[in-house]
């Protein structure tokens, strides 16, 4: 399974699980009662609510192998119930089998889809350089250095929507910001980017006044289109070797409580 499969494939066990926490959380086995648990019992002798359930169970081992794949562990331990032990579950056993007396919030289990989805997306646009704004001398020398090291370069054009411009930030691997212009949109989606950790390039004319915001960063100064070709190749062979050794993580943490537990 390609990452573009692995995506709709969790995207679509999301919505069955979204579906089937009604609640907004994850009520207690039987076991315990509660009302949660009585609306639970009422609401399986609704045949297509058991086939719900049915068709969850029979995606979730595909779904583990794939958070697995992205750097999650596949079974979490919890407290358990009125005694000093811990019991190991699966991620989703919690769902539709939820043993412990917590009542955990379905946000816990689609938070932990939603961030494998980013990692399966970032994935698949390994390679992407995202310039932001476009403009006619950076972007040929970006393209320049984009092809020698086999890189794919997409820009901000005027057509792409906001929502377009911060998803592309989001998943491209390195981001281009030319400072050069004195524009509030370019700050925005710098300060975007800066946020969402993507490997930033700060860029400018030599001569540029620079906005107080940004004189902390590194920039690139550059005079001419080679001479921007020139650094911008020692800063990517850079930022790739740094990559490489790095070789992190994102934080996976699979504890659910204290935020998660109603």
């Amino acid at each position: 399974m390609d990452e573009e499969e692995a995506v709709q494939f969790l995207k679509e066990f999301r919505e069955k699980i979204d579906k089937y926490l009604f609640l907004g959380y994850s009520p207690p086995d039987s076991y315990f009662g509660g009302e949660g648990s009585k609306k639970i019992r009422k609401a399986l002798k609704d045949p297509e609510f058991q086939h719900l359930c049915d068709v969850m169970m029979d995606m979730e081992p595909r779904v583990l192998n794939i958070l697995e794949e992205c750097g999650f562990k596949r079974y979490i331990t919890l407290p358990y119930y009125g005694q000093d032990a811990f019991i190991k579950f699966t991620l989703f056993e919690l769902v539709w089998r939820n043993y412990t007396p917590y009542n955990i919030r379905k946000e816990f289990f689609l938070g932990k889809i939603d961030k494998a989805i980013k990692i399966l997306q970032k994935r698949d646009t390994e390679g992407v350089i995202f310039v932001v704004p476009r403009s006619t001398k950076v972007y040929e020398a970006i393209e320049d250095v984009a092809d020698e090291r086999q890189l794919t370069v997409k820009a901000a054009d005027p057509h792409l929507k906001n929502k377009e411009i911060l998803q592309l930030i989001e998943l491209s691997e390195f981001i281009i910001v030319d400072l050069t212009v004195s524009n509030p949109n370019v700050y925005f989606e710098a300060g975007y980017a800066q946020a969402v950790g993507d490997s930033l390039i700060y860029i400018a004319e030599k001569g540029t006044d620079i906005d107080f915001g940004f004189t902390e960063y590194p920039i690139i100064f550059f005079e001419t289109k080679y001479d921007l070709r020139r650094k911008m190749c020692e800063r990517l062979d850079k930022l790739k070797r740094e990559k490489r050794t790095s070789n992190h993580l994102p934080d996976l943490d699979m504890s659910p409580w204290p935020q998660y537990i109603v």
